[in-house]
């Protein structure tokens, strides 16, 4: 009983930040199961999703997804895209702790 006690204490631990940013990655990921033309460049991604060109990028210390302004990841000082055997990669960083997240695959 104690040890799965123990296990419920230990989840409430989860930091709010990691818990936003897992949500924040699984969408990302379903926009990019149905995207086209995906486009990394540096700090930048382009891509068409639904017949209209979306940029992935970091406005202040937030990464917005444009045109409108929904906010994908806040408070982070860095962020940087790639494409690594024909997956692309996500890579940011939050108080100099650097974390990285494949979104999907390149056609």
């Amino acid at each position: 009983v104690f040890l799965s006690q123990l296990q419920t204490i230990a989840n409430l631990y989860v930091r709010p930040a990691d818990l936003q940013d897992a949500i924040a990655i699984t969408q990302l990921r379903h926009i990019f199961n149905i995207a086209q033309n995906i486009t990394p460049s540096g700090s930048t991604l382009s891509f068409h999703f639904r017949g209209e060109e979306r940029i992935l990028r970091m406005s202040g210390e937030n990464l917005i997804l444009t045109p409108g302004t929904q906010y994908v990841l806040t408070n982070i000082e860095e962020v940087s895209f790639a494409s690594e055997e024909n997956t692309v990669i996500l890579c940011w960083k939050r108080n100099e702790e650097e974390s990285c997240a494949a979104l999907g695959v390149l056609e």
